[in-house]
Order: C-alpha cells, then structure tokens, then sequence
C-alpha cells in the first residue's frame, strides 16, 4: 500500500469554490424589487471574483494546502472535495500555485487526458497528483524460503520466451497478506488501498474498492501489468534475467481467488506478447547469431522469484506538461497512447517528477522532454513507442535491417530528451526516512523478519526502470542523462548513503533497455552520467554515442544484434562509483548480470570506438575495487557484422576495436571466442580480439585478482589465421599486469609502424602506478605473460615494433647465477629500488607451436572451467621457475612440462624492417633442451628426436633488427641455464672447400659448440658447450636455398626442408648441395646465383655453398645483443664470428662499468668523456 507518511505534497482542508457564473444576473425597471433579488448580481460577481481569486493563487491568504479526490462516482459541486474527471479537477486547480496541492485519482477505466499549461509556483506552492488504482512489489523472498512475496508465474502456452502470466505469492503466505500487512504485496496493496485524504465528515479511512472482500469488486478489470525480474539468478536459471512480460488492458479476470481466505495469491493477465501479430514478427528484434543463423534469445530465465511488478487498473491517453516551473509530481500513472498519439508523455519547457509511471504505444515518444528537467523516481517503462499505421509499422523489417543496416528517417522512443535533462533520481534515503516515520508499522526495517539470511532489502531493488521493445530505448539529443544510485556512495554523497548500514548488491539501482529495434540507448551531444547498474540487452545496438560523454559505474551490452558499445567522438568513465561489485574475487560467476565494469557477452561485436576514450576512475588499490572488461560470445561477421554467405560468415568481427586516434583503457580484460566452431576455417581476422587502427591505442591492465585473458577457439583450423590481438597504422597495444592469449593463430601483430608493447603497469605518462596496482607490495601484480599460439607467438611487420621491457629484475637472477655473480663493476641499466620491486615478479612465456596439422600439436590447451576462479587469474606462484605456468595447465615433469602447451616453433617474428626490442625480461621457459640443427615437428631421421628438433626460434627477417640486453632464461643468467645449440661440427666430415679461410675444409656447424675435430685449438674449437640458450635465431635466407638438396646423404628427401633452415641460422651444410627443379619451375634457370664453378670449369647448380651467400644482407648487423642476450640464442654468438665465410650478423656487447664495457672507459688514461658509441638509453649513464 501506499505508505502513509509517503507523500511529497501534504494537501489540506481547504476546497476550491470552482465555479464560474457566465452571466451577471441583471433586472429591468420591471422587476419586482426586495432586497434578495437585489443582492443576486452582487453574489454573482462575488463568485466570480473568488474564482479569479483562486486562479490566482488566494494572494494574501493563509491557505496551508489542499487536497482532492477524483472519482468517476463523485458528484459535480461548486465548491468540491470530489471531481468526477481529473481534467475536471485540473481545469479547477489556480494559474499560480502557492501552496501545496494533493489530487489523488480514484477512478476505474479511461481517465481521458491529463493536461498541465501555464502553471507558475510560488515558493511555498506544489502539486502533487496521484493515481490510487495502482500497485507495485517487491523482489524479496521471506525468510529461509525460495519463494517470494511477488512470484511470477509463466504462461505455459508460451514458454518459448519465457512470459509471466501472473504475479502473486505463495498461498501459504496469505496469512499474512491482510488489509493490515506490513510488506508489499502487489495484487493485495491495489484491493485494500486507501487514500490519504480523510472523509472530511466522519474523519473515516476512505477505501479504493467498495465491496466487503475487495477481491470481488467488479471494477477490477483490464488491468495493465509490467513486470520483470530485477534480483540475481543463479545458474540452474540462467544468469540474464528476463525479458519484461506486458499485459495492455488484459481481457482474464485479475485475481486468482482464494476463496476459504476470502482473498486472492495472484493477479493474472493476458501477455500481450503472446498474440503475435504480422507487425511484430516482422518489425520486433530477433538477434540472430551470424555463424550459426541461429536465434539469440538472451534473458530468458524462469526464475519464479526475484521479481518487480507494475500493477495499474486504469490508464491515460496522454499526459501533458508544458511551461510550467514546478514542482510537480505525477506518480503512478499508466499512459496507453493505442498508437493514436505522438506523444505519451509530453514535458515542454517545464520541471516534472514522474514517479512509478509506465507508457505504451505512442508514435513518437513514450516520453516526450524538450527543454525541461524530468525527475523519474521509483521506476519508469516504456513499452512498444513507434508509430503505427493500422498493422503497418514505420521502419525496416528486422530481417532486413540484419542484412543490409540502413538508419530510418522516423524513430519512436521509450523517452526522448531535447535539451532537457532527464533524472533517475534516486529516493533511497527517503524511502527508508518516510517509512521509518510512517505512523503504521515501517516494512523496509521490518522486513529482515520475512527475509531472514538473504538480508535486508533495499528500495533500489523496488524500482522497475526498463524501456523495452521501442524503436529506440532512451534517445538523447544535446541533452543530459543522469541519477541513479551506487553500490558504495561516494565521498560526500550524502543523498545516496546506505542508511541500513549494509553495502551489498541490493543497493545499486538498475536501468534496463532492452529489445528496441534500434538502440538500447542513442546520444549526440549529450552527457550519460548514470549511477548503479546500465543494462543494455537484446537490442539492434546497445549504447551508441556520439559526441557524448558517458560515465557510469556498470555497464553490461548482451545479446544485441550489432555492436554493445558503439562510441564515436565520445569519451567514456566506468566505475566511477568505485565498488568492486556483487561478485568481486569470486569469479565462478561472470556470466550473472552483476559480474562486471562492462560486460559484453553475446554481441555481434562487443566494442567499437572511433576518435573516442574509454577508460576507468583511477584510485588506489585497483585490483580490490575493479572486475572485468568482459566479453564473450561475439558473433559478427563480415563489414556490417551480419551475412547470410558461406564466405563472408567466415569473416570475423574484432570483438573489440578501436580506430581513429582512440584510447581504450581496459581493466582487467577478458575476452573468450572459445564458443567459436572448431571446424570452420575462418578468413583472417586482423585482432579477432583486440584491433587498434589508424593512431589508436588500446592498454589491457591485469593484476593478481584478474588476469587480462584472451582465448580464441580449440582447434587449429579455426585458429591458424586469426590474429588475438592486432595494431595497425601508427597505433599500439600494450599489455600490463598478468596476461594470457591462447589458442590463436598469432598472439599479437603490429604492422605499419605499429607497437605491442608487454611491460609494467604504467600510465600513459610512462610512470609506475604503483599504489593503483599495489606493485611494490604484491608481486603477484606483477606482469606475467603467457603467450600459446599455433604459428607465431608474436610478429612485427611493415616498420612496427615488439616491445618487451623490465618483465624482471635482472639483479635478483644474476645474483642467483655462480658465473656472473661475482663480477667486477657495475651494470649500466640501473633502476631504483623502488622501480624494481614493482617488477620483480615478471616474466614471460612464449609457447608456439609447430604449424603442422599433427594431432599431437595442443592447438587447444587445457583450461580451467568457466566456474573455476583459475578461468580468470593465475594460479598462485610457488617461487620455482619450473612451476610459473600459471594460468595455461602444464605437465608436472620438468621435460615435458611446458611441452604440454608448446611444440616450439615460431617464437617471435620480425618482418618488413621491424624492430624486436627486449630489455631487463626474465624467460622461465622451462621445455625440453633443443639441441638439433634445425625444426622438425617429429625429430624423425636424420634428427635425434622430437623434444631435441621442437626448436624456439626468433625470427629477425629482411633488414628487421633485434635488441637485446639484461634477460634472464628460468630464474638464472642465461648463460647458466640448462639450454644449449648443436655441436661445432659436422662429426669428423671434411666436406668444406680446403680454401675455406679459417677452418679450411672442416664442416664447421657452430663455433660456440664442442669441437672435437680440434679440441686442442682454444682460438678455434671449444672442449665444452657455449652455444647457450633456449631460443634460435633465424635470418632471412634467399629463396633459392628452397631448391636446394645434399649430395651423398641418405634420406636427402629429408634434409631438403633442414637445408634452408641451417643458412637462417648462419651455419653451413656439411658438404656440397645441389639444386633440384620442380615439375613447374626450375630452380638452375631461375637462379642464377647458385651456379658454381666446376672441376671442369663448367657452370653448374651444385657445390658448397656458404651461408655468407644465401643469407640475405650477410654482413649487416641484425641482432645487438648484450652479453645475456648472446646466450639466449644459442646461435648468437656463432653469427658475430665472421669467419669461414659465414656473414655477422650480430653484435655483443658488455653491459658495465669495466675495461671492455659499453658505457665506461674506467681506470684508462685517455678517452675520458665519451661512454657509449653505439647505444643510447636515457635511463643509463652511457
């Protein structure tokens, strides 16, 4: 029931004359004179008078307020408490209001229009109008039960989409639910109500229904009913919701009887979307997933309990508001516009609050603001505004719309706003103020008796704000969009303070847009500053922006056919309320309604931004406050996102983009593709998840509570040509914090001067942000990155960049490892303590594999289940790097642990004079040692094995460059790790020409392996191993070496693919090759530069050929590589040699203070004053 206390406007004693004499009595000379005749004009103009008087206002009078009733019973009277017609009592009420006036509405059926023009307010004046055949529940459930005190029931006739057929309680709760109940209850609030004002003979409660059980009164019929549900689920009901069911003047009997109580369990009705029509099968969103053309039906939960519903048994055409200054209040107001009127609610160049009203078939608007300000208290909806011509629906057939997207010159809106500000203002701290001083017994404190270890309720949870099945949810042209209420208030926000004491999910409110054939959600010029949770669902697109700015604290975008978030010269904030959410570091959860910041869960494609911002309020201890940016399920395809063709459906949409000089700043990122079908060959997708274009920049920041996870589908086919993460044209992508990308083809490209950059958590200021992230405190904050891919972990092309930078500190390994621990002098990369602490605790892991179809190849890794907290985070650290795979499921052995993820292969790639740079990064690595001369998925003959040929191999192509300096390889200085390269040389071969320079005919392989041909040379030949490293490097070899076989070998089909990988390498073959043509092409007369000199002075494609001549630009430097670089490629210093005709390629140096370093010249006599010649870093003194 309406609560006592619970008014805005206390109304008064005082009537209203009301009445108005056309015509002036007067008498002629004929008329028969006496003194009561005589006075008959006078009483005349004294009745007008009073009425002017009253239009006025009663200037100086000491009226404290009134109050009225309108009633289709009442009787017409001059001087009235009773209006049979509100227009009645509207067209009576003063031009200027100075004090306050209450209209409560008591009237059955049609109550025509309702009109406000002109009205200007005094300071003490107000009106407040109030519809009493109304009624609205609660989402709560009694104490210890599953059932609630309004619990939908759904029709079973139609399932399909899950309607509500009716709205009631449990019988076995009637007991309570009396005339005198204290909790409420829709379908027994609306037959027991009573109005506010008294009989003002008797002093008696006045009651809405007349009959001695009200339940059986007769005029309780066609009733109009909205209701959806509002609380959370769990998984045996879906974690979405539901869709908001309808009933527009339904034609069943309202209540269920209870005849033994003398009561009722339910008010029923009729959906009104279960009769379809041609128009709504045509013209009403049916998102279609574009892969499978299968339909989306997203919130379609059955959830009997958790619900709100808006009961009305009456309605208005329209209501009507214009040029006044306010304050005015209408509440509980249904608007049926049956498509014969624009507008339902129209509010020109006036201030409202509209309280708890709901509006429906309007052409234009549902409601109508242009120039005003608009309060919406408690709950507003709008169902079905579009303009409606007979069955004919103005816009684009859904079906249509998918196909070939075109914008319609005519939108119907849930609300339009023009130059108006439109208000969800939230009445928390009153609900529980005005209940708590209400003279009956208070529900909201009262209520933990029936809630029992749920909790106490909250208002917010009351309110129904849902704009469903519109063209367009909420329209906003240069207009302001705000209210709401948090889950935590703000500092000094003291109008939505928790006075309960409590902080849970219940507190933040809800605005729900869902269904509309356009937009959820549609501003330009316009400011979006909502508070609580943003709900976007089912729409053709969720939030479009343009030029706005948009700060919210949750947003969630699912099942919209398009894009969720569409900005466009726009900037957006979210969590600005700060609170971490209802399912905060308990993850099991991220498909629920409260999982995230912004979720985005089943779109065509999830975020689109173009010149625009996006990013999170910034405050201390982020990872205690933040969840994720998630989003999963995307479907789009082709340009528009949406074809019927085999091909274009192959034609993957990123799920998340930004282009045109945009910023996103995502916390906590989790992308999931891995409902993608594994037997498709998709096109390729240029960042299937993460694409940055055109000058854009996207930055992922993960941390111990949430990883940054991107997860593309389980099957090599699907993956090998999808792209995770992708920046192109002068953009960048950074990743900070822990960090997983899986089951891709490539984990990350740049192209066209392009950066990814992996490094610690920094802001773009390049500054440590170390309180946000808790850096110096918790290691676990630190970046770690897991990278699996199914043919190259991470490539840079076209002048682009990989950027890898102080994943580590290189102190705490060098210090662990015998060989360097005890060296003289200073490193020259000197960082603050403080610096390194904060990044301490980073790696990163680079898990490739052989781009083979074999079955063995693990395209699809092992992940934890979606209700595993390890979905979403990485495991706890043991301290070994044997154990860091923390996120990706390994094998426990150290010989095949990382060898469960990766099959080597494509580590990193740098292509069309790009530039890998490396600095202070530390490699736990952690597979089998791969010794072999070249890559070879199997090992087979003349390989030893697969573990020994899975090579991990960095590939610095054309004239690309590779730096290099302060890595550590599992925990150690590399050179102290447990990997290493092939032998110096071929065995005891001589298969060298003898005017070889040098090594004259030995078969030389590595300079840097165990030579045992000349053990005794300590200038040439190594006794033992110092080709260290876990990773290859691979130049660019010319194609001919394609064409090229051994001569005298056995299994020379074998070798014909080892061939050119040996000259990438820089090593020779151990004997003459020779050039072999195919069926179609010839390699000799394509070829030129294979043709050799023979013994009988003949040209002939065969000979030893040097690596000098089949490695592209052989002598120019393409790797600068300090001395723990150098022993990471385990080739590396091999290729800085220059001698037997090989080519250098790479250039060392030594990293300190000492004779010999790069950046001193300490101890010498000359030369003082100049440090560094070939390197240059601000951060060093060099």
């Amino acid at each position: 029931m309406l609560n006592p206390s619970d008014v805005y406007v206390e109304g008064g004693a005082n009537n209203l004359y009301a009445c108005w004499t056309d015509k002036v009595t007067k008498y002629d000379a004929s008329s028969f004179y006496n003194f009561e005749q005589d006075n008959l004009p006078l009483h005349d103009l004294e009745e007008r008078t009073t009425l002017l008087w009253e239009k006025f206002g009663h200037p100086t009078s000491a009226i404290t307020g009134m109050s009225f009733i309108v009633s289709a019973e009442a009787e017409s009277t001059c001087n009235p408490l009773y209006f049979n017609s509100l227009s009645s009592c509207i067209d009576a009420l003063p031009e200027f209001i100075n004090y306050p006036i209450l209209v409560e509405v008591a009237s059955f059926g049609g109550l025509g229009h309702l009109t406000i023009s002109n009205k200007s307010f005094g300071p003490d004046g107000s009106l407040e109008i109030v519809n009493r055949l109304s009624a609205f529940g609660s989402p709560v459930t009694i104490g210890g039960s599953t059932s609630a005190l309004d619990t939908a029931r759904y029709d079973t006739a139609y399932t399909g989409y899950k309607l509500a057929s009716s709205i009631g309680s449990d019988y076995i709760y009637n007991s309570i639910l009396t005339a005198s109940a204290q909790v409420p209850v829709a379908f027994n609030d609306v037959a027991y109500a009573k109005l506010l004002t008294k009989d003002p003979v008797t002093g008696a409660d006045i009651p809405v229904a007349s009959s001695t059980y009200p339940f059986s009164d007769e005029r309780f019929v066609n009733p109009y009913v909205f209701v959806k549900h509002t609380g959370p689920l769990d998984s045996a009901n879906g974690f979405f919701g539901n869709r908001m069911t309808a009933a527009l003047s339904s034609t069943l009997s309202p209540f269920k009887l209870e005849p033994t109580a003398n009561t009722a369990s339910a008010i029923q009705f009729n959906p009104f979307d279960k009769t379809r029509t041609t128009e709504m099968n045509t013209y009403d969103v049916s998102t279609v997933d574009s892969l499978t053309q299968l339909e989306v039906k997203g919130g379609m939960a059955r959830d009997e309990k958790g619900h709100v519903p808006f009961v009305y048994f009456n309605s208005l055409y329209s209501i009507k508001v214009h040029n006044c200054d306010g304050p005015i209040y209408i509440r509980n107001f249904n608007v049926d516009c049956e498509h014969a009127h624009d507008n339902g609610i129209e509010i020109q160049n006036s201030k409202v609050n509209l309280e708890r009203c709901a509006v429906s078939r309007a052409n234009r608007a549902g409601l109508y603001a242009s120039n005003s300000e608009v309060d919406l208290l408690r709950g507003f909806v709008a169902y079905r505004n579009y303009k409606l011509d007979g069955t004919v629906r103005e816009g684009i057939p859904f079906a249509e719309k998918r196909r070939n997207y075109k914008t319609q010159a005519y939108y119907g809106a849930g609300i339009y706003a023009s130059q108006s500000t439109i208000n969800f203002r939230s009445t928390y701290n009153r609900d529980i103020e005005q209940d708590s001083s209400a003279s009956s017994q208070p529900y909201y404190s009262d209520w933990a008796a029936f809630v029992g270890s749920s909790g106490i309720p909250v208002p917010s949870m009351n309110a129904l704000y849902c704009l469903s099945r519109n063209d367009i949810g909420i329209h906003s042209i240069n207009s302001t969009i705000t209210g709401g209420l948090g889950e935590e208030a703000l500092a000094g926000d003291t109008a939505n303070t928790n006075l309960l004491g409590t902080t849970t999910w219940y507190n933040a409110s809800q605005l729900f847009c869902e269904l509309n054939t356009e937009a959820g959600i549609k501003i330009k010029d316009s400011e979006l500053d909502y508070r609580g949770r943003l709900i976007t669902n089912g729409n053709y697109m969720g939030l479009e922006s343009k030029n706005s700015d948009i700060v919210v604290d949750q947003l969630t975008c699912n099942f919209n056919q398009s894009t969720g978030l569409s900005l466009e010269d726009s900037k957006m904030i979210y969590n600005n309320g700060l609170w971490p959410g209802f399912y905060h570091n308990n993850a099991i959860n991220p498909n629920s309604l409260h999982m995230s910041q912004v979720a985005c869960v089943r779109n065509g494609q999830a975020i689109r931004s173009s010149n625009s911002e996006m990013g999170p309020l910034y405050t201390s201890s982020m990872p205690s406050v933040y969840q994720m940016v998630y989003v999963s399920g995307n479907f789009g395809v082709g340009e528009t996102g949406y074809s019927e063709s085999d091909d274009l459906k192959k034609t993957l949409l990123p799920a998340i983009e930004a282009c045109n000089n945009s910023n996103l700043d995502l916390i906590h990122t989790h992308v999931d593709l891995t409902h993608l079908d594994t037997t498709t060959s998709f096109n390729p997708t240029y960042g299937a998840m993460l694409r940055a274009s055109d000058n854009s920049t996207i930055t992922c920041r993960g941390s111990k509570n949430y990883a940054n996870v991107l997860l593309g589908p389980g099957s090599r086919i699907s993956q090998i040509k999808q792209a995770a993460a992708f920046a192109g044209d002068n953009s960048k992508i950074s990743f900070q914090g822990p960090t997983v990308i899986a089951q891709v083809g490539v984990d990350a490209l740049a192209e066209k001067n392009s950066t990814i950059d992996f490094g610690p958590t920094r802001d773009q200021d390049n500054h440590l942000m170390v309180s946000a992230f808790e850096l110096s405190g918790n290691p676990d904050n630190h970046t770690m990155v897991e990278l699996h891919s199914t043919r190259a972990c991470l490539v840079a092309n076209e002048k682009s960049v990989i950027k890898m930078q102080d994943l580590g500190d290189y102190n705490i390994q060098y210090d662990a490892s015998r060989d360097v621990s005890g060296r003289s002098g200073n490193y020259d990369y000197i960082l603050p303590t403080t610096y390194l602490e904060s990044v301490s605790n980073g790696w990163i892991q680079l898990y490739p594999n052989g781009n083979t179809n074999d079955s063995d190849v693990p395209n699809a890794v092992t992940l934890a289940a979606t209700d595993s907290a390890d979905r979403y985070k990485f495991r706890a650290d043991s301290g070994s790097p044997d154990t860091l795979y923390r996120y990706l499921v390994a094998r426990s052995t150290l010989a095949a642990n990382a060898s469960g993820v990766t099959t080597g292969g494509m580590s990193v790639r740098a292509v069309g004079d790009s530039l890998i740079d490396v600095q202070n990064v530390h490699f736990p690595c952690g597979w089998a040692n791969s010794s072999s001369v070249a890559y070879d998925f199997n090992g087979a003959s003349p390989l030893p094995g697969a573990f020994c040929s899975r090579l991990h191999i960095w590939n610095v192509a054309d004239t690309s460059l590779l730096k290099a300096s302060y890595v550590s390889v599992s925990g150690v200085h590399p050179v102290q790790a447990p990997y290493h390269g092939p032998s110096g040389t071929w065995g005891p071969l001589s298969g060298a020409p003898a005017t070889t320079p040098d090594t004259s005919s030995l078969s030389i392989l590595d300079y840097y392996g165990v030579n045992e041909q000349c053990p005794g040379d300590v200038n040439l030949g190594k006794s033992s191993i110092q080709n260290v490293g876990p990773f290859r490097l691979y130049f660019s070899v010319d194609p001919a070496a394609n064409f090229l076989s051994a001569v005298g070998v056995d299994n020379n089909n074998a070798w014909k693919g080892i061939i050119p990988q040996l000259f990438a390498q820089g090593y020779s073959f151990s004997g003459d090759l020779i050039a072999e043509d195919n069926a179609n092409y010839g390699a000799s007369a394509n070829y030129t530069s294979l043709l050799k000199r023979g013994t009988n002075n003949i040209y002939e494609a065969s000979g030893y050929y040097y690596p000098s001549e089949m490695i592209s630009n052989p002598d120019t430097i393409l790797a600068v590589l300090d001395d723990s670089a150098a022993n990471m490629f385990a080739n590396a210093k091999h290729n800085s040699v220059d001698k037997s005709l090989l080519g250098k390629r790479v250039e060392i140096f030594y990293p300190m203070d000492t004779f010999g370093g790069d950046t001193s010249q300490t101890g010498l006599a000359g030369g003082t004053g100049l440090l560094s010649i070939n390197n240059f870093d601000l951060k060093k003194d060099n």
